[in-house]
């Protein structure tokens, strides 16, 4: 095998390290809601309120981890004005974060649709938004400092 084979290899092996990384974090943060919201004596309807309660904070964080990015590219722009585009960068940033958000209504319709005329179908929603947007979170943390 040559070596830039070898290299794509090492690539692709570190990729799948992370991404497995990531979703075990997203899985962990399900996790503990359902043990957080699903204790003992707790009625379905508590349940649900305690995953929407926990769905509306990840989303609060992701809005927050969005205006930081945007600030970011702000101050990029500021420091390096001949080499980049506040424009272009915010632009891109904008569609990311409405391709995610569509992303993550179809998948959590999708998801929800699966338990249609049950209990569970709340339950479906609200923890499909915690699992997605919790990776998503850990997704945008390198992004932090694009001009660095």
């Amino acid at each position: 095998m040559r070596r830039g084979a070898l290299s794509s290899l090492a690539v692709i092996a570190i990729v799948a390290a992370v991404g497995i990384g990531l979703q075990a974090r997203a899985a962990t943060q399900t996790t503990n809601t359902v043990e957080q919201c699903w204790k003992p004596g707790m009625g379905h309807e508590a349940s649900i309120a305690c995953e929407f309660t926990a769905a509306t904070g990840v989303e609060k964080q992701l809005d927050e981890a969005y205006n930081k990015l945007y600030g970011d590219a702000k101050s990029a722009a500021v420091d390096n004005p001949a080499t980049i585009s506040h424009k272009g960068l915010t632009d891109a940033l904008h569609k990311s974060e409405a391709a995610f958000k569509t992303f993550v209504a179809a998948q959590c319709g999708y998801e929800t649709q699966l338990y249609t005329g049950t209990p569970g179908a709340a339950d479906a929603d609200a923890l499909c938004r915690i699992r997605l947007i919790s990776q998503q979170l850990k997704t945008l943390e390198p992004s932090k400092q694009p001009h660095n």
